[in-house]
């Protein structure tokens, strides 16, 4: 696969957590480009994703954009940043991952864009497995042996998702997902929740089904999420 895949990676407070996991994406041999937009209230912390970033962008032939902020402009405006900036890179394909992402396997990109070649497909996302004990998925799951998360889902309102029983067509996906071209400059994070039925993700699913095209979940496709309790780009009411 010679397409221009670009993986987006916010980031807050974890220069050093950074470093860690996103060479687990700048070995696969499909991502062509990671795309970060990282932030601190720390003048020391800003400059730590400097040395980090520059340093991973000399080992990795110049493979990683990266833009560094001090404050905090929030997980909606930092995602949408990322979009922004995988419009002129002019990536094909564009991967959204949280920062504490471990990518297991580096085939797991190639497979996902393989699904985005369907016509009416425009997104498709894989499982977000939680690094602990039980490794359990971390997100509002109702995995049964009858797939009914779906038909639920448009039913009551609340965002039920089956992360097990694929591959095939979803409501939703996780906040792990991969966007084919026609539309990264389409749709973009609003932060408009409906309670606790609606997560960051889930309007811009909507946006790409309002579009006329279709999700695809594939549990076989995962990251380890290592699940920390300091910095992150979400919201900690989440």
């Amino acid at each position: 696969m010679s397409d221009s895949l670009c993986v987006l990676i916010p980031s807050y407070n974890r220069a050093n957590i950074i470093g860690l996991t996103l060479p687990t994406w700048l070995r696969s041999r499909w991502v062509s480009r990671a795309i970060i937009v990282a932030e601190s209230m720390r003048e020391e912390e800003v400059g730590k994703y400097e040395e980090v970033l520059s340093k991973l962008n000399k080992a990795y032939n110049g493979k990683i954009t990266y833009v560094l902020g001090r404050g905090r402009s929030g997980s909606v405006n930092a995602r949408n940043k990322l979009l922004k900036l995988a419009t002129e890179c002019n990536c094909r394909y564009a991967v959204m991952a949280d920062d504490d992402y471990v990518l297991p396997s580096p085939e797991y990109p190639a497979r996902m864009a393989r699904w985005l070649r369907i016509k009416d497909v425009g997104a498709v996302g894989g499982r977000v497995v939680m690094v602990n004990k039980r490794m359990v998925d971390p997100d509002f799951f109702l995995n049964a042996p009858i797939p009914i998360a779906d038909a639920l889902t448009k039913i009551l309102g609340y965002i039920l998702l089956d992360v097990r029983n694929g591959p095939r067509y979803a409501e939703y996906l996780t906040p792990f997902y991969m966007i084919k071209q026609d539309l990264i400059g389409k749709v973009q994070y609003s932060g408009e929740y409906l309670g606790t039925a609606f997560r960051e993700e889930s309007d811009v699913h909507e946006q790409i089904k309002r579009l006329g095209y279709r999700l695809i979940i594939d549990p076989q496709v995962y990251v380890y999420h290592l699940g920390l309790e300091y910095g992150g780009n979400r919201q900690k009411c989440r």
